[in-house]
């Protein structure tokens, strides 16, 4: 939940919200003013949309593991749920890859 406030909600909405709270500061500062401030909807629309192309968009680059590897289904040893875990494709001086694999059947 909190994924999607961060990289939905808050850059969707915060244009706007950096606009009202601008327009509301002109507005406070002289209220007897007959300020004209424009209401770009489509603009702060268009702008919140690319803040979360964006946001998304470097969460896909900067997150994730390597491709490859073997996933290993749940299951159920000795009365007890072993959750569903991805095993490493051996790679040359990896000893964690050679523990990794044992005990395992290949499917």
């Amino acid at each position: 939940m909190i994924r999607v406030i961060l990289q939905i909600v808050i850059p969707l909405v915060l244009p706007t919200a950096l606009y009202l709270a601008y327009a509301t500061f002109l507005r406070r500062k002289d209220p007897d003013a007959e300020i004209d401030i424009p209401k770009p909807w489509f603009r702060l629309a268009a702008a919140g949309l690319a803040l979360v192309v964006i946001s998304l968009g470097a969460t896909a680059v900067t997150t994730g593991d390597k491709p490859g590897g073997r996933y290993v289904a749940p299951r159920q040893v000795d009365g007890k749920i072993v959750p569903g875990h991805i095993v490493r494709d051996k790679e040359p001086g990896d000893a964690r890859a050679d523990d990794a694999g044992k005990g395992q059947r290949r499917h």
